[in-house]
């Protein structure tokens, strides 16, 4: 059951990245790159990147990892304190993440997953301390025992012809040691369960977890106070979101609108970075109209012959949220 769990999730966030709310009306996924919000960031030049990973610094000892040129957009976030560092969510797969992040810092460095979908853990077999939020479905440990087999990574949509900039497709930019053939996601080893409420100390250096469900019952978000950063994981970014549990995201929304006055910016895992907090609000105030009937700009995406599959897309601007018709009774 888990197993059909992970491959109809995966062919779902397909539909999400492929469809950015923002550029709804591009042909092609990578038309609207690069974005614009990158250019003013500051990139660290570093030859461990393979040609693959692009490095921003968004704060002193926290930097933004970005896989560009792949559809998912994914980034990985690295917060180095004075005594060990925390990486949020260890990529794809494609590019060796623990050469980039032993390039990056000295500080050992163990890994916290945003939440159990392949795009997020895909190095994680390559680190020793892989923590991650053991909800009450199991998700995680689920996922971590089966990984992401190759034949699952190419029904998703993960490495199709169209999955790549042109400029990559033909292997420019990726790592000598991909292979696309052979391609999948080892399993990994949790070592540690964090909980709502837990500080993670890296000296001088704090974040607080919080349990943030709805795009997947393990999600969860980071809050580091003394940078003004949220951490939100797939949760929030600039496309549509995937809601497959309308009440608990609205929940969460709700959560995340009030811890983001305690920060300045969101740090999304897909697309963009260091977006104005301030977009936690509008995600509270979209999933209130979603659920008191006035967010009236949708459309639906039906299926006569798999009526399970149905569902209707909210369009809020910058960001979208796509609700499965079961969730709103319909």
């Amino acid at each position: 059951m888990k197993r059909l769990m992970l491959i109809t999730l995966a062919a779902a966030m397909l539909v999400f990245l492929l469809v950015p709310a923002a550029a709804s009306a591009q042909e092609n996924w990578y038309d609207i790159l690069p974005r614009p919000e990158w250019s003013g960031l500051t990139e660290v030049q570093i030859g461990a990147d393979q040609g693959w990973f692009e490095v921003y610094r968004i704060k002193p000892n926290v930097y933004a990892i970005y896989e560009e040129s792949q559809w998912e957009e994914v980034i990985s976030y690295l917060f180095v304190g004075t005594r060990r560092a925390l990486l949020f969510d260890t990529g794809m797969n494609i590019g060796d993440m623990k050469q980039l992040t032993d390039a990056l810092t000295d500080k050992p460095v163990f890994v916290v997953n945003s939440h159990g979908h392949a795009d997020h853990f895909g190095c994680n077999y390559e680190y020793r301390c892989v923590w991650a939020f053991d909800d009450a479905e199991g998700w995680a440990r689920f996922i971590s025992g089966y990984g992401w087999p190759h034949d699952e990574a190419m029904e998703s949509g993960e490495f199709e012809k169209a999955s790549f900039w042109p400029f990559c497709a033909g292997g420019n930019r990726l790592p000598r040691h991909f292979n696309k053939r052979t391609y999948y996601v080892p399993p990994y080893t949790i070592t540690h369960w964090v909980k709502e409420g837990d500080v993670i100390d890296l000296g001088n250096m704090r974040l607080t977890v919080y349990s943030t469900p709805g795009h997947s019952t393990d999600s969860i978000s980071l809050l580091d106070r003394e940078h003004g950063l949220l951490a939100v994981g797939d949760v929030w970014y600039n496309s549509w979101l995937g809601c497959f549990d309308l009440r608990a995201y609205t929940a969460t929304a709700a959560k995340l609108a009030r811890l983001s006055k305690a920060a300045d910016y969101v740090l999304p895992s897909h697309n963009v970075t260091m977006v104005s907090a301030h977009w936690m609000v509008k995600m509270d105030d979209a999933f209130r109209a979603i659920n008191n009937g006035t967010a009236t700009n949708y459309f639906d995406d039906i299926y006569p012959d798999d009526p399970a599959s149905n569902g209707r897309y909210f369009e809020f601007g910058y960001f979208g949220v796509y609700v499965p018709w079961s969730e709103l009774g319909l």
